[in-house]
């Protein structure tokens, strides 16, 4: 029995790696308003993909001083 359970592990880790992903098409970044007190004026955008697992993994990226939320998404390989 677990030779069965590795070699079907093996097979789904070897089609993880050749398969590549999808690229988010309809997905884009949007504007958060209203996340609550905001005295200096920040501003936060989020983007979540087309598809995403039941219990996805968070990334925060932070930009420069002087950059904005929408500049390092379509500066990085982010948008793609």
């Amino acid at each position: 029995m677990r030779g069965i359970v590795k070699a079907v592990l093996a097979a789904v880790a070897a089609l993880a790696v050749l398969v590549p992903p999808a690229v988010a098409q309809a997905a884009s970044l949007q504007e958060v308003t209203g996340f609550g007190a905001n005295p200096s004026g920040l501003r936060m955008h989020l983007y979540v993909p087309d598809r995403v697992a039941s219990r996805p993994a968070l990334l925060v990226a932070v930009h420069y001083c002087t950059g904005s939320g929408p500049a390092f998404y379509s500066g990085t390989e982010f948008a793609s």
